[in-house]
């Protein structure tokens, strides 16, 4: 059930990247506002996705460990 938690982490974040991408070409094109693509761009989501996969590798270290044998 971790590694499925990791998995679909990684894949939002993925899926997020493509859609900035996007945009970013949309603001060099000058379709949309690059302050608005920078903005977007902003680290919390960076920081959240290393918190949460650190999180879900302490889970699955942890219940390797504690499993009874």
């Amino acid at each position: 059930m971790l590694v499925a938690l990791f998995l679909v982490n990684s894949a939002l974040l993925g899926e997020r990247l493509v859609r900035l991408g996007d945009k970013a070409i949309e603001a060099d094109a000058g379709k949309r506002a690059s302050e608005e693509v920078v903005r977007e761009m902003a680290p919390r989501t960076a920081i959240s996705f290393f918190a949460i996969n650190v999180a879900i590798f302490a889970a699955i270290i942890a219940d390797m460990v504690l499993k009874p044998f």
